[in-house]
């Protein structure tokens, strides 16, 4: 018998209107209320966001989650962290020197509670605060960095990135994301 739902949000459990349809808060709850099942929110998203869809809809989520792309597993309540794996500052620096280095759109920054974007061209963003020096902002304010995006023409910086600390993924939408070694999303499962 199954006691936990891992789930997704982007494209599984929000709607296009990154929403819950009422049809699955009924679900959930169902599923807790008559068999104890507990749902737990695995995102690429940071626990920021994720905290405001548990503070936005009336569902019995579990008490963890596993966000950033697994980079990040905490109790949502207690905030205890089960496991975290922040980047240094100087990784930030080095990412940044690349990114500086290049003809990139953009560098975004994932942090436990936000994102942050450093951007060259005049694009729409979701719900990154847009910085003029990420390093900088992040160093001044004590954040602790989790992932690091590039965004553009991604293909010609592998060279760039070997270090023996980072690993990277190429995504569909045209953008890198620069990882720790030691975790991928699939692993903190």
């Amino acid at each position: 018998m199954y006691k936990i739902i891992f789930i997704d949000l982007d494209g599984t459990l929000l709607n296009d209107k990154k929403e819950i349809s009422d049809e699955n808060i009924k679900q959930l709850n169902r599923a807790y209320n008559e068999k104890g099942i507990k749902t737990i929110i695995t995102s690429g998203r940071h626990a920021g966001y994720i905290k405001n869809i548990y503070d936005k809809y009336n569902c019995h989520f579990g008490d963890y989650i596993i966000c950033t792309n697994g980079a990040i597993i905490k109790n949502i309540k207690t905030n205890e962290y089960l496991s975290k794996d922040f980047f240094k500052i100087d990784d930030v620096k080095f990412l940044r020197n690349i990114y500086l280095n290049s003809d990139l759109k953009y560098f975004l920054i994932y942090t436990e509670n936000n994102s942050y974007i450093e951007k060259r061209i005049d694009m729409k963003t979701q719900d990154e605060i847009v910085v003029n020096n990420i390093t900088e902002f992040i160093e001044c304010n004590n954040l602790n960095p989790v992932i690091g995006i590039f965004g553009g023409d991604v293909k010609s910086l592998e060279a760039a990135i070997k270090k023996n600390w980072l690993k990277w993924e190429y995504n569909k939408y045209s953008y890198l994301q620069l990882l720790h070694n030691d975790w991928c999303p699939t692993y903190t499962l």
